[in-house]
This record gives C-alpha cells, structure tokens and sequence, in this order.
C-alpha cells in the first residue's frame, strides 16, 4: 500500500508492506517513506499535489523492484487525495480518494 499528500508546507509519501502468512494472519509495517519541504518560490496546491504523486511513483517503482527479487508481489494499491487537476493524470486501476 502506498498513500501521498501535498501541502503549502511539504508533500510526502509512505509505503507500507501487507503480509497476509499461510494461517492467516495479517501483518502491516511501514516499509519506507519519503517527503520533502515545498519550494521556496510560490506555487499552487496542485501542482504540489503533483509533484507528491511523482514522488509516490518513483518511490513504489523503486520498492516493488527490491522486493520482487525476494518476495512475490501479487497485489499493489496506490492511495493519494487528488481533485479533478489529476483526474487525466491517474490510471484506471490506480484508487483515488478524492473529497
């Protein structure tokens, strides 16, 4: 699972690792996270929204490479707020929670 979000002060993202064990059992762990600290000149929300949905692409590329050569990854969902400035953006099979 990954989740991102953008404000005037900073963006971010996390990705958390899902286990489900042969019995069943479940278990959820924060695998990794990155943020960084907005640009000093004045931009929008949006684009900070955008720059953070980046962020979250580059950092769950990276994480589901390392983890397919020791783990095998059957499922991967992606969660960010969005408005409709990321609408054409966003695949279909990326989850968008939008308010």
């Amino acid at each position: 699972m990954a989740f991102c979000d953008a404000s005037m002060v900073g963006y971010g993202c996390c990705v958390y690792l899902h286990i489900t064990d042969p019995f069943g059992n479940i278990s959820v762990r924060l695998l990794c996270a990155e943020s960084k600290v907005s640009p000093v000149k004045v931009t929008i929300l949006a684009r900070l929204e955008l720059v953070a949905a980046v962020l979250l692409s580059n950092l769950v590329r990276v994480v589901k490479e390392r983890l397919e050569t020791r783990i095998s990854v059957s499922d991967l969902f992606v969660f960010f707020h969005c408005g409709t400035f990321l609408d054409p953006f966003v695949p279909a099979s990326l989850v968008c929670f939008c308010q």
